[in-house]
This record gives C-alpha cells, structure tokens and sequence, in this order.
C-alpha cells in the first residue's frame, strides 16, 4: 500500500481549522444552552462535553455530503449525462460550473482518475484534466490578475482543474495536492491497465458555491513539489520513526501521560 496524496497533503499545519473547530464547538454551545444545561443537570456532563467537542465533526459531514453529491453532479455532466435530477441545493453550484465552461471553454480530457508514482511512491484521485481558453477580460480587475498570473487572453491550456465546494475558499495545501498529481507517472484506470499522464503545466481551483464561483491558478513548479515531498517524508516518520521518538522515562517514579492527543 502506498500513501494518498490527501493523506500526505494532511500533514501541513493548519492553524486556523484549529480555531475554527473551536468556534464551531462554541457556537454549538451557545445555540444549544438549555439542552446542554439539562444534561449537565441530569449527571450527563460527560454526554454534554461530547456534544460540544464534536460540533464541528456534525458539520463537515453535512458540508462533505454536500461537496459529494456537487462532485457527482459534475463527473456526471463531464460524462456526457443530460437529464438526471439533483435538489435545488446542488442546482445553485451547477448553474455557476455551467458559467466556467463556457466562460474559459472547458474541455476534459480525464476525469475522475488515480494518478500513481511509482518513483516517489504515492498515489491519489484527479477531479480534471482539461483544454481550457483563457477568456478575454470583463473587467479590469480580471484583467490586471490574469496578467498577475501570466496568462493570455485565448491562450489554449492543458491544465488540472479542480472543484472545491467549501465555504472557506481554495487553501495552499489544494496546490500540494495538485502538484502531486502533476508529477505523477501513470493514470491506472479501473481494469489496472496503465496509462502515461499527460505532460501538464498548468492547475486550477475552481471554487463553486450557491452565489458565485472563483477560478484560482495554482503554483505547481519546483517549490511546491519540494514541499510536498517534505509533507510525504513526515507522512512516513509520523507512521515510523516517530513512534521510537520518545523513550520510556528513566526515573524511579515518572508521571504518566495523561492525555493521548485523540
């Protein structure tokens, strides 16, 4: 078994999801201070912690069901499909994918494939690989940052394009991922037979939700994939190494470790 790119990715930092899942628990809290009371009241404090600390776990399997059936929705019309139903929620996120592909003439090429590296020993899923056109600018803004991200007006791309759904837009570590799967070797399609990738210079973040979309280009040369190769050889350490990191304590009567960080 080799490593996925999400899970390597995963090994970046990430702060503010810390402070987030905080904020969510005291949301929860706040919104909910007569349940929570009564169960304290009734010697359920443990229950009430509980409801609490895993607030934000009830929400990112609400938003992550979301983000599935929007994913589906989209390999389906790439496959062709027409006329299949989705609720009205999905609908909003489709309306603005629809504007993408005509805006920047999204053609895929590959979709929904398992990209694999043999050399650097990983493997992951692509959401795209397309032909898109740069569009002429609407505004000047859109102007000033294509030219920010050094792209022309009609030029023709090869590039990876992924959806992201999330309400808090594209982060640093959706570029590690895609760089991953830039630098792969094969696509491995479901009967095992392989494919070469395409060679490809180019990735995107296409963020979708109800009331608008965002395209965003991302970095995939040398300094990203050294990152995330770092990311891969701390993926290996934290399931290695990193279990003989401490030793046993040589004291006659040591402290024990209270907490195991789960």
């Amino acid at each position: 078994m080799v490593p996925g790119v999400s899970a390597i990715k995963d090994m970046m930092p990430k702060p503010a999801i810390v402070k987030w899942a905080a904020s969510q628990a005291a949301e929860y809290a706040v919104s909910h201070l007569r349940s929570i009371n009564a169960l304290v009241g009734d010697k359920q404090r443990d229950e009430a912690v509980q409801l609490i600390t895993e607030a934000y776990q009830r929400y990112m399997r609400k938003t992550g069901n979301r983000g599935t059936r929007v994913h589906t929705a989209i390999e389906r019309l790439i496959a062709g499909e027409r006329r299949f139903q989705v609720s009205s929620e999905v609908l909003a996120y489709l309306r603005h994918y629809a504007r993408f592909v005509k805006d920047w003439k999204f053609t895929p090429i590959e979709s929904e494939r398992v990209v694999w590296s043999f050399e650097h020993e990983y493997a992951g899923r692509l959401d795209s690989i397309a032909q898109i056109t740069v569009p002429e600018p609407r505004t000047d803004k859109q102007a000033e940052c294509l030219r920010a991200s050094y792209l022309t007006p009609g030029e023709k791309l090869r590039a990876l394009v992924d959806f992201k759904t999330g309400q808090s837009g594209i982060w640093e570590d959706t570029a590690l991922q895609q760089v991953a799967y830039a630098k792969g070797d094969y696509i491995v399609l479901e009967d095992g037979t392989q494919r070469e990738l395409p060679k490809i210079e180019h990735a995107f973040a296409l963020w979708l939700r109800p009331d608008g979309w965002a395209l965003h280009m991302l970095d995939i040369g040398e300094s990203t994939w050294a990152q995330f190769l770092r990311c891969r050889d701390t993926y290996h350490w934290k399931r290695g190494d990193a279990k003989r990191a401490v030793y046993k304590a040589v004291n006659a009567r040591p402290l024990r470790r209270q907490w195991s960080g789960k």
